[in-house]
């Protein structure tokens, strides 16, 4: 399962008071992502991903995504296995003229789709 999501990120967000989306998905593994910021950004946009109040995209707490035009993907992996199944875009904009949309793909597997057991087995065992 792929989900895409859109959020723009108004000129002089601050990281005090960034933009916030709910990401709203479904149990399964998050496997890979990819985070895109549009040619104009030049670096100014920033983002993290939250899962409740923890970080989880980038990894370091005291990191965050930026670009101009090209991708940043790669292979992860975070489970979603308990309700809510939901993370948190976290975004602000260092840019003083223009507005910025970024987009974020995340790709998911059901668990039994990655390990050798069925999905019966993840059943059995409350997921």
């Amino acid at each position: 399962m792929v989900f895409e999501f859109d959020l723009t990120v108004p000129k002089n967000t601050p990281k005090s008071s960034p933009k916030r989306k709910t990401l709203k998905l479904t149990y399964g593994i998050i496997h890979q992502l990819e985070v895109i910021f549009p040619l104009g950004c030049a670096g100014l946009v920033h983002c993290t991903i939250n899962d409740g109040l923890h970080q989880v995209f980038p990894t370091n707490p005291d990191g965050s995504f930026k670009g101009n035009g090209t991708p940043i993907k790669g292979k992860v992996f975070h489970e979603l296995m308990f309700e809510p199944y939901e993370l948190q875009l976290i975004a602000w904009s260092e840019d003083d003229t223009y507005d910025h949309t970024i987009t974020v793909r995340l790709w998911l597997l059901k668990p039994w789709q990655l390990f050798a057991f069925s999905e019966e087995m993840w059943r059995k065992m409350g997921y």
